[in-house]
């Protein structure tokens, strides 16, 4: 009779314990993922609020004013339509009285008759320019009654929510900005396909950059698109410094080789992907 000895399987052993382990660092690491990507909705949720805040803002105590400043300066509108008309026949009324005297004045022989003519002409003349000033300071008052108002609540405007809805709104897209560049980082990791279009976007970013078709890039290209598209990377001399790093001939102008590592910047990461994006969307509206 064979008998069988007992023998602990190792290699089955191992196998387990090597897949048990490979499946707890994917667990772990996809739980580092999730955790990430829940904090990265957060920030986003949070500057969303902070976006809708603003504009409910800008909605509730914007609009009236704008409103009552839109019907004042339509007022100011018909007002100056109504200077202008007034003064047209006043101008028309002097012009038929200085006819109608000088008229006289070629039948007369006398100076005397000369003169009593002239001065019924004065005469008519200073009616008519009393009239005008009469007519046109009463509309003259109306127009600075409507504008009055309408131009102090621009220069409260001005002096109040200038600055201030300025930086707010900067700061918003510059943190907005890096959300996305934070979320393209993390899908193109994801993605099983990153990368594989990176030729195409070389080119197609390459021709929205070159904006006057020299088929160069110079430094004020690099700043207008900055500018076109919003990209608070390149804002201020950060266009002319990676200009000046990535045009290594020195030749003036960044050719496609140069193009290729200018977007791999690591102080713009995502370049080419924001900028199709702002491109896709200015199209779409």
């Amino acid at each position: 009779m064979v008998e069988y000895k007992r023998e602990v399987p190792k290699c089955t052993v191992f196998l387990v314990l090597g897949a048990l382990t490979s499946h707890m660092l994917v667990l772990t690491g996809n739980l580092s993922t999730a955790k990430m990507l829940h904090g990265l909705g957060a920030s986003s949720s949070g500057w969303s609020k902070v976006g809708t805040s603003l504009a409910d803002s800008l909605h509730q105590d914007l609009d009236p004013a704008m409103e009552t400043v839109g019907t004042a300066l339509t007022g100011s509108i018909s007002a100056l339509t109504e200077i202008e008309q007034g003064v047209d026949v006043m101008l028309s009324l002097s012009g038929s009285a200085t006819d109608r005297a000088m008229t006289n004045i070629s039948g007369t022989k006398t100076l005397n008759q000369m003169m009593q003519i002239k001065d019924q002409m004065m005469v008519q003349l200073r009616s008519v320019s009393a009239n005008l000033v009469r007519r046109v300071s009463v509309q003259i008052d109306r127009l600075m009654e409507l504008l009055t108002p309408a131009l102090n609540q621009v220069k409260e405007w001005l002096s109040t929510f200038g600055e201030k809805i300025q930086t707010a709104l900067e700061e918003f897209g510059t943190t907005m900005d890096r959300v996305q560049k934070v979320f393209d980082s993390v899908m193109q990791q994801a993605s099983t396909t990153a990368g594989s279009g990176e030729e195409l976007m070389l080119y197609n970013t390459y021709t929205l950059f070159d904006t006057d078709k020299s088929g160069s890039l110079r430094a004020d290209d690099i700043q207008s698109v900055a500018d076109l598209y919003g990209i608070s990377a390149l804002a201020g001399n950060k266009a002319s410094e990676l200009f000046e790093k990535y045009d290594s001939d020195g030749k003036g102008g960044i050719d496609e080789d140069e193009y290729s590592l200018f977007v791999h910047d690591p102080t713009i990461p995502g370049i080419m992907a924001l900028m199709l994006r702002t491109y896709s969307q200015k199209l779409a509206t």
